[in-house]
């Protein structure tokens, strides 16, 4: 059975409710979305959903921070709740990543997101307890937050539907359908739906989905792990999230008596994953390193219990930036992918971008920046602030 609609949306994350619910409210109400699993079933469902704007690109700080107003203003634009807690984000730096950090927050105060120094001797008034001996510099962001990711995702979509935009899940698509030198629609296993629009936002999928219509995106997928820690019952409750570029390690609490953790190493997100086969668990090792890391920081944690933890993936591009936009070689096609563990930050400001080329609006970004062809092109991008570490990890 062959139908027909004015544009498909392939990947049920964040970033494709969101690009739906975006067009469904610039009036393309005529939308399918194919979702090959449940909804926010892949990356997005297994994310911190960390809101921050530390980035050494002025223009994913801009990004970052239309996310957080949008979150923050919820219920003036969306349906449901995507439970959003709005809770500071402290960030400490030492000596190895020290002009990194000192850019970044330069980056951000030019763009106008408040971010306040603090010296390295309070970090106890943020986290009872915490280590500072080895902190050279430290800064608060007050606007940073998180949500849950399930039920953004769940919220977006019902949000489309209220304006005509239809949903399937358990739908795989199979193949781009091409006419005439661009892309005509989509095959799935039930049958064709013919559209003039097709968008790719279906994460680590993105790139073997394009492939099919000859298209060749530079995305790597690789495994993401996050451990679920128990707080020790003697330590005072979390009023804070961390992003530790010292240590190598984030963390944000997770109810009354957990947090999660996550590694902000490059060397430690390497693997090479297939997204169909790949160890959604986390390795005794992991988490003991992560653990190990989080002790570091707050000596009162030595107690801390083992709450599990899970795997993930990360769809990477070269550059660590997301490819966004319309694919030049194959008309009527767009990429929303190789967001690097960025895309649900950033997933309203994708869906705005999109859209308003679309719909022959103006934009507030540079969607040329992150064109799907700019390697090829020789033009990458290249931020002010890159973090390395080169130290051993702790031992």
């Amino acid at each position: 059975m062959t139908t027909t609609t004015d544009a498909i949306i392939v990947g049920g994350g964040s970033s494709g409710t969101a690009i739906q619910c975006a067009l469904a409210r610039a009036g393309i109400g005529r939308t399918v979305l194919l979702e090959r699993g449940v909804l926010a079933g892949g990356p997005t469902g297994r994310s911190p959903a960390i809101l921050r704007q530390q980035y050494g690109h002025a223009e994913l700080v801009r990004m970052a921070q239309f996310g957080i107003d949008y979150f923050h203003s919820w219920q003036e634009h969306s349906s449901g709740n995507c439970d959003y807690r709005r809770i500071p984000l402290l960030a400490v730096a030492g000596e190895e990543n020290l002009a990194a950090f000192d850019t970044t927050l330069e980056i951000m105060r030019e763009c106008g997101a408040r971010v306040e120094p603090i010296a390295p001797a309070d970090l106890g008034r943020w986290i009872p307890g915490a280590r500072h001996d080895d902190v050279l510099r430290a800064a608060i962001e007050p606007d940073a937050g998180y949500c849950d990711p399930h039920a953004t995702a769940l919220s977006f979509a019902a949000q489309a539907r209220t304006h005509g935009a239809q949903l399937m899940q358990g739908v795989e698509v199979l193949d781009l359908l091409r006419s005439d030198g661009r892309v005509c629609g989509v095959r799935t296993a039930t049958g064709d739906i013919l559209a003039p629009i097709v968008i790719l936002a279906a994460g680590p999928w993105t790139p073997m989905l394009a492939a099919r219509a000859g298209v060749t995106l530079p995305i790597r997928t690789v495994r993401h792990s996050v451990a679920q820690l128990l707080r020790p019952a003697a330590t005072p409750a979390m009023e804070v999230m961390l992003a530790d570029y010292i240590n190598g390690i984030y963390f944000r609490p997770e109810g009354a008596d957990q947090c999660l953790a996550g590694s902000l190493r490059g060397a430690d997100t390497a693997d090479v994953a297939d997204p169909d086969r790949f160890d959604e668990g986390i390795s005794e090792d992991v988490f003991v390193e992560l653990a190990q890391r989080m002790v570091h920081r707050v000596p009162d944690w030595t107690e801390l219990g083992d709450g599990g933890g899970w795997s993930s993936l990360f769809d990477v591009t070269p550059d660590a930036y997301p490819l966004i936009g319309p694919v030049e070689q194959l008309p009527g096609l767009y990429v929303a992918a190789g967001l690097s563990g960025h895309g649900f930050k950033l997933c309203p400001a994708i869906a705005h971008m999109i859209t308003a080329h679309i719909t022959g609006q103006a934009s507030r970004f540079d969607l040329a920046l992150f064109s799907p062809e700019r390697f090829a092109a020789g033009k990458p991008i290249v931020g002010r602030a890159s973090y390395h570490y080169r130290t051993p990890l702790l031992a």
